[in-house]
Formats: C-alpha cells, structure tokens, sequence
C-alpha cells in the first residue's frame, strides 16, 4: 500500500491494522526512485526555554539525495 503525502496535511496516513490511537509507523520515499534518503524545507525557530531548535514550519519542496531531484514523498508503511 503506497499513498502520496499531501505536503501541507501533517496527519498520519490511515493504515490498516493499526489499532484506533495507535501512531502508525510510516517512512517517506521518493515517489521516482523509492529512496528514503529525502528531505524537505522548513523554518526552525530558536526556544529560549528549552534550548533548542523547534519545528515551527515545513514547506512543499521535498528532494531525493538518492535521485539528486526534486521529487513529491510516498507514504509506506513500515514493518
């Protein structure tokens, strides 16, 4: 079961058999090649409190390392 991910809906993919609550596991591939070493833009924001760099945005562009192109992310399960 392969799904594309929409890139601005940050929720999980609907899995079958994976119990209602339970965080499916699921890994992002290049939708040309089927590689996982890909990666898309985002903005960090500095935490003061914490310490650390926190998440605050992530954009459409996605690339494959694998590939060396921009490329759009597959949603697989994993397991």
């Amino acid at each position: 079961m392969e799904m594309v991910a929409t890139e601005t809906d940050r929720r999980s993919p609907m899995l079958p058999g994976v119990a209602e609550g339970e965080a499916p596991r699921v890994e992002y591939a290049c939708e040309r090649c089927g590689g996982v070493a890909v990666t898309r833009d985002a903005w960090a924001e500095w935490d003061v409190s914490s310490q650390a760099w926190a998440l605050s945005e992530t954009f459409d562009f996605a690339f494959c390392h694998q590939c060396h192109r921009e490329t759009r992310l597959a949603v697989r399960p994993v397991g």
